[in-house]
């Protein structure tokens, strides 16, 4: 499993690291500059919004389109699901 975390403040490297420790995960960080696409406030929104803005670079770049690219939307990760898998 691939976990990707921004941190637009850069506040968030000891309790990621926490995480990771007690995951028993291997972590590793890169920096760059980034943004959000989409809403912050509203999930269902923000996914609209991004499908919406890969579909645009999709059709003006079709040499990068990825084969493997899922039509299906991402699984809903919520504490009731984490607790659930404990």
């Amino acid at each position: 499993m691939l976990i990707y975390v921004v941190d637009l403040k850069n506040e968030l490297q000891a309790k990621v690291q926490t995480a990771a420790r007690r995951l028993h995960a291997r972590m590793s960080s890169v920096k760059g500059d980034g943004g959000f696409i989409g809403d912050e406030n509203d999930r269902d929104k923000a996914q609209t919004i991004f499908e919406q803005e890969l579909r645009r670079y999709e059709e003006g770049h079709p040499s990068a389109r990825r084969a493997c690219r899922k039509r299906a939307p991402l699984a809903r990760v919520t504490a009731q699901s984490v607790q659930s898998r404990r």
